[in-house]
């Protein structure tokens, strides 16, 4: 069970605030089942009610500095996703990124690099759905650790990079 004022991630939300705990706030639905309300810190006024129900399926709690520190050891060996056709290669990246997993995360912010570099399909340039997809994974990522270590969300890719080297 989550705290008030715990840091959780998400689903869809990215990184949440737990800000109450509350009785059912829907007509609908009996008072005695227990909700917690969700902030998203990723913009906006998003306001989630999740209930305590089904809630370790949707919400996991944010990675520790030790959860960090073991991911940037993992991220030269995080392999790409295989090459494929890109519509095939855009769903990967949306379970890869619904997932709530970190090095999902990085294995599609790796990926798109690479193919941004080197070129994708016989040098054709990156899709703008794939750019996109790598920026929602770098927000997500960069978010949590900025959390989690206390340093500005700008900063973090500097401080991955420094500890890769």
């Amino acid at each position: 069970m989550f705290e008030v004022n715990e840091y959780v991630f998400y689903g869809s939300e990215g990184i949440c605030k737990i800000d109450d705990i509350v009785s059912s706030p829907f007509s609908d639905v009996k008072s005695d089942t227990k909700y917690y309300v969700l902030h998203s810190l990723h913009g906006g006024n998003n306001t989630a009610y999740v209930p305590f129900d089904g809630a370790s399926s949707l919400i996991r709690a944010v990675m520790t500095k030790a959860d960090i520190d073991s991911l940037i050891a993992k991220i030269p060996s995080v392999e790409l996703f295989e090459e494929c056709p890109l519509k095939l290669l855009k769903e990967k990246y949306a379970i890869s990124i619904r997932s709530g997993d970190p090095c999902e995360w990085v294995k599609v912010i790796k990926t798109v690099r690479d193919r941004t570099i080197n070129g994708r399909d016989g040098g054709k340039k990156v899709s703008d759905a794939e750019k996109v997809y790598a920026e929602n994974a770098k927000k997500f990522l960069y978010k949590e650790i900025s959390i989690v270590l206390g340093i500005p969300c700008e900063s973090v890719e500097s401080y991955i990079m420094e500890r890769i080297k």
